[in-house]
């Protein structure tokens, strides 16, 4: 019972961490595209048209709508962990959500990372 306390507590306080977390890098971004002028872009030195402004644009808006959804599904996770009130299979399918949702974060940025490194190395000037 104090191990599922235990672990019931863990799970709310990364899903609290993780909404922080997350709050904090998209107010720390508003508050660089303001410091830049309000352009909001970062410069790759890729041109902006184009097919690799079109797969940069593309890559981006992905990114952004699978943080979102990661983030909402971490939430939903760790809300599921707490109300599964000790019952094994629910603990076990809400940890499921939760590591999915984290490794999909990952490997979303991982394949933002690669198409722009491949786009900069095809189309950098």
């Amino acid at each position: 019972m104090i191990i599922d306390n235990i672990k019931k507590s863990f799970v709310a306080l990364f899903t609290l961490v993780a909404t922080f977390l997350s709050m904090t890098a998209v107010a720390l971004a508003d508050l660089m595209d303001d410091a830049k002028g309000g352009v909001g872009e970062v410069d790759t030195g890729l041109p902006s048209s184009g097919v690799s402004g079109i797969l940069q644009n593309i890559t981006s808006a992905l990114l952004f709508l699978i943080g979102a959804v990661s983030v909402i599904m971490i939430i939903i996770g760790g809300i599921r962990f707490i109300f599964s009130q000790g019952d094994p299979q629910a603990a076990a399918s809400a940890r499921q959500t939760v590591i999915y949702s984290v490794v999909g974060v990952i490997v979303a940025v991982l394949a933002w990372a690669i198409v722009n490194y491949v786009l900069i190395k095809l189309y950098a000037k």
